[in-house]
C-alpha cells in the first residue's frame, strides 16, 4: 500500500483527487492540505510515501516546497500549467498531471508511482537494485547489475544491458552519472558511462566493455586511470 497525501490551495481539486484515490487500490490518501504549515506538519509526524502537489500555489511554489521539505518521497505534480513539466521531470517527478485532471490519466500517473515504489523497496537487496528511466511513455526499471555502458544521443542516452535491447531515455550525461553509484560506475568520455565489473580490458586510452572498444576521452584518461589501477 502506498500512503499518500494531497496540497492543492483549490478545495475542489483536492475533492477530485480524493474521490479517484479512494477508486485505486494500491493508493491510500491519507489528507488532503489546502495550509502548507499544516502539510509540513503532517509530514514530520506521519509516514508518507506519495505527494499529490499543485505547483503553483499563492504562498509557495510546489516545486520549491518538495526540494525543501520532500525530498526523497514520491511526487506527482498537478497544475494548469504546462511550461513546468520540464520542472518537475528535474526533480524526478513520478508524473505529472495537467488539470483538469482526467481519472485515466490520474490511474497512469498512479500506475507509474506503483513501479517507481516497487523499484524502491527492492532497492534494500543490492542484487536487485534498479535504475528507474522513463522510455517510449512508461517507467522501466533496469536492474544495475545488468548495465554494461550508456551513451549519448543528442538528448538521449542509449542504456546497453546484458541480453537485452539498448533502452532510449531522455537524459543528460551529467544527471545520469549523479544517479548512479559511484564505486560501480565510471564516466570515461563526455559521451560514455562504463560499468567498473563489465569491462573486460583496459589499454590507457580504450576501454573495451560489453564487446566494444570505447574510446577513453583525453580529460578523463587520468583519473580513469586513477582508479582502475586502485580497484
Amino acid at each position: 500500500m502506498i500512503y499518500a497525501i494531497a496540497i492543492d490551495d483549490e478545495p475542489l481539486a483536492l475533492d477530485l483527487i480524493r474521490r479517484f484515490a479512494n477508486r485505486n487500490e494500491f493508493i491510500k490518501l491519507l489528507d488532503c492540505f489546502t495550509n502548507l504549515d499544516q502539510a509540513i506538519q503532517f509530514l514530520q509526524c506521519n509516514h508518507v510515501d506519495l505527494i499529490f502537489l499543485d505547483v503553483q500555489m499563492p504562498d509557495c511554489n510546489g516545486i520549491r516546497f518538495y526540494k525543501k521539505y520532500a525530498t526523497g518521497k514520491m511526487v506527482i505534480f498537478t497544475t494548469a500549467h504546462t511550461q513546468y513539466a520540464i520542472d518537475g521531470f528535474e526533480v524526478q517527478a513520478a508524473d505529472y498531471l495537467l488539470k483538469p485532471i482526467k481519472y485515466d490519466r490520474f490511474n497512469k500517473a498512479c500506475e507509474r508511482a506503483q513501479l517507481l515504489f516497487v523499484a524502491n523497496q527492492s532497492g534494500a537487496d543490492n542484487d536487485n537494485r534498479v535504475l528507474t528511466v522513463r522510455s517510449e511513455y512508461s517507467l522501466i526499471n533496469i536492474t544495475l547489475a545488468s548495465i554494461t555502458y550508456m551513451e549519448t544521443m543528442d538528448d538521449y542516452i542509449r542504456i546497453h544491458v546484458l541480453d537485452g535491447r539498448p533502452i532510449i531515455t531522455l537524459s543528460s550525461m551529467r544527471k545520469m552519472f549523479r544517479r548512479l553509484p559511484e564505486d560501480e560506475f565510471i564516466r570515461i568520455h563526455r559521451s560514455y558511462i562504463v560499468a567498473f565489473h563489465k569491462i573486460s580490458s583496459y589499454r590507457g586510452t580504450s576501454i573495451e566493455v560489453g564487446g566494444r572498444t570505447l574510446p577513453i576521452g583525453i580529460s578523463y584518461q587520468k583519473k580513469v586511470r586513477l582508479l582502475l589501477n586502485n580497484r
